[in-house]
């Protein structure tokens, strides 16, 4: 078998979340802001870089997260949209990297055993672009073949990443997993908190959401926003 190279990831958190009206990369899950969690994650899934692209309210989240392992850049264009971040966070790929993730912190509650999996179907897989789904609805982290970078830097700042990601779909290997957080999009404080209950309900450590004294954890603290 031919050498499979190294995978990165590409955290994408550089939005504005006014929807959330809080940075989305410091919701707190446990112990962890939500940009921590997702480094660790990704790490922990054998993504050998993990490229965080910053932008809005960025001192402040360098103050409140620990960023620890990751490579950090910035789009001081981060209001031209998502794409503008994916491309910035694309050149800073290493040159050994064969792979990378396209990983909104939206999707913060992801389990590693789930990225694993999509990292190695991808190295398994003969097309270039591997897509989780769940219930038939396609969801995210996607990872793609590094031959594809081209194609999204190539993209207007405004034009959706979809563009390239589901437009042939002989390109795409789509991955049934029964991990629904890869449908969750954390745009809303309804939706911060909704993810809370599931984080608490699976035993997160100091979940803010927990009950009393449950697991030995201290009692729940009061949610960001």
């Amino acid at each position: 078998m031919p050498d499979p190279g190294k995978t990165a990831a590409i955290i994408l958190a550089a939005g504005k979340s006014e929807r959330m009206k809080y940075p989305k990369p410091l919701l707190i899950f446990g112990k962890e802001t939500a940009v921590d969690r997702l480094i660790r994650v990704c790490t922990e899934a054998g993504c050998d870089t993990v490229i965080v692209v910053l932008g809005a309210e960025e001192a402040r989240v360098r103050a409140n997260a620990s960023l620890s392992g990751a490579q950090v850049v910035i789009n001081e264009a981060y209001e031209a949209g998502r794409t503008s971040s994916l491309q910035v966070g694309l050149r800073a790929l290493p040159a050994e990297a064969t792979a990378f993730l396209l990983f909104p912190v939206d999707h913060a509650l992801i389990e590693t055993e789930t990225v694993k999996n999509l990292i190695d179907l991808w190295h398994a897989s003969d097309k270039p672009i591997v897509v989780p789904s769940c219930g038939g609805r396609r969801g995210h982290p996607v990872v793609c073949d590094r031959s594809l970078a081209p194609e999204f830097l190539a993209l207007g700042t405004d034009a959706p990443a979809r563009q390239v990601t589901v437009s042939d779909s002989s390109r795409i290997h789509y991955v049934e997993t029964q991990d629904a957080e890869v449908l969750r999009d954390l745009d809303t404080p309804a939706d911060y908190h909704d993810a809370l209950e599931v984080y608490s309900a699976r035993g997160g450590e100091a979940g803010f959401l927990a009950p009393k004294g449950a697991g030995g954890r201290p009692s729940p603290k009061r949610p960001p926003v």
